[in-house]
């Protein structure tokens, strides 16, 4: 059985009232959405830009049959009939307000949206680096991971009719998530999307037939400057291996890991930054990927 509790981010007073006290999980009440408060109002100046709205969304908590801890997902309605797209998270969690952006923006074009939860992390404790460690770990093991992506799908189709077509993308460690469910064979994605995730060949494809990825219609969005993927290439040699009908790559010059999050622009660790021009164009890109297999 599901669970669904109802909330919807009305205004910006309500995610600021959300977001409060980041990276201190003392009441049940308290969400952080961000590392901090800053980091925040960055993410929150560039939806008001852009001029989106605030879309009603469900909290769906769910399982995977790996683990009897509870997933804390959350779905946005799109239009009726439409294609739905997952969501999955970087490593700082699913409780993060750039993946609500991100969300509102898939769901302003008629798609809709479940934010993935790859933790079992309801308030925010992705933002400690001692939780999300530990559970970054957890997820090494391949089985683990693909079982908590696939459980996402199975619970968001339940909310769509039969019919409609799904797609994946993912953020980082979501990038890998989405790379895991296409090379354990669920096909039952029309199209898939990494942002600047972290790629490799180091574990195997289901199914070892050379046509066993056919269905395979991926696009990579990769910064040039990202230290943290150093086997891409060796990752897109595996899918055309096992005869993927498109892995695309696109690389951006000057782009950093986490280059399409306005948040990373506050980011002091080596190798993270925020590139205007690269995420617009890696947007643009997602946009025209989705439509091309979904419609």
């Amino acid at each position: 059985m599901h669970s669904i509790l109802a909330f919807s981010f009305c205004s910006n007073q309500h995610i600021k009232n959300k977001i409060k006290n980041f990276g201190k999980i003392a009441m049940a009440s308290t969400i952080s959405l961000a590392r901090d408060e800053a980091w925040a109002q960055t993410i929150e100046d560039e939806w008001d830009a852009s001029g989106i709205k605030r879309y009603a969304e469900k909290k769906v908590i769910y399982s995977s049959d790996e683990s009897s801890d509870d997933l804390h997902g959350v779905f946005i309605q799109g239009i009726p009939g439409q294609a739905g797209i997952t969501i999955y998270h970087t490593a700082a969690g699913p409780r993060d307000l750039f993946l609500h952006f991100t969300a509102a923006r898939l769901v302003n074009c008629g798609y809709s949206v479940f934010i993935a939860d790859l933790y079992g992390d309801e308030y925010g404790q992705g933002w400690q680096s001692e939780f999300s460690s530990k559970k970054r770990e957890e997820l090494k093991d391949i089985k683990i991971l693909r079982k908590r992506s696939a459980a996402a799908l199975d619970t968001f189709q339940k909310y769509l009719p039969a019919d409609v077509p799904i797609a994946a993308i993912g953020y980082c460690l979501g990038g890998r998530a989405v790379a895991e469910l296409a090379k354990a064979g669920e096909n039952r994605l029309q199209a898939l999307v990494s942002f600047h995730g972290i790629l490799d060949d180091f574990t195997p494809v289901e199914c070892t037939d050379s046509n066993s990825l056919a269905w395979v219609r991926m696009l990579i969005l990769h910064g040039d400057q990202d230290p943290f993927v150093p086997h891409l290439d060796a990752f897109r040699n595996q899918m055309h291996r096992h005869g993927a009908a498109v892995c695309d790559l696109v690389s951006f010059s000057g782009a950093y890991h986490g280059f399409t999050n306005p948040g990373q622009a506050l980011n002091e660790k080596i190798g993270f930054d925020y590139n205007r021009r690269a995420a617009a164009l890696a947007w643009h890109l997602c946009e025209h990927h989705l439509s091309t297999y979904l419609s």
